[in-house]
């Protein structure tokens, strides 16, 4: 078996290997990829069940969460919930790529995740949007 090849770039030590054995491979491509496919099931099965619980709660009892803050919330928790279907669609939808218009919106647009990274960046604006307005709030009453 040969060393591997270790080349340096600026900030980070790249190693590229041409032989792997066969034990390696079936490792990590067995044991591990079932790990995160359990951990991914997780972690965007309980997004959505704990982004619906809130959904439901808010429509139900409507009266009580009228104020806009509550609503932000709301809102924040629909597009959390909507963000935990596009990670599991990502993660465990089959991935086809047709050779058309199609396959090039599907490879650039969807298998980068750009939905996903912009439904957590408009997340991250609503939260800013929300301390925003508490720091106003205060400012202006306090």
């Amino acid at each position: 078996m040969s060393s591997p090849d270790i080349s340096m770039n600026d900030h980070f030590t790249i190693i590229s290997s041409t032989e792997l054995s066969t034990t390696q491979e079936t490792y990590v491509n067995g044991s591990y990829q079932t790990i995160l496919r359990v951990i991914y099931a997780v972690i965007g099965c309980l997004g959505i069940f704990g982004n619906l619980i809130v959904c439901i709660v808010f429509v139900l009892r409507r009266e009580v969460f009228n104020s806009v803050t509550k609503k932000l919330i709301l809102n924040q928790s629909c597009i959390d919930c909507t963000n935990s279907i596009v990670f599991l669609l990502l993660r465990f939808a089959p991935r086809y790529q047709p050779e058309n218009g199609l396959g090039k919106f599907l490879c650039l647009v969807w298998y980068n995740e750009y939905i996903m990274m912009s439904l957590f960046y408009r997340v991250h604006f609503k939260s800013c949007l929300f301390v925003i307005r508490k720091v106003l709030c205060y400012l202006s009453f306090g």
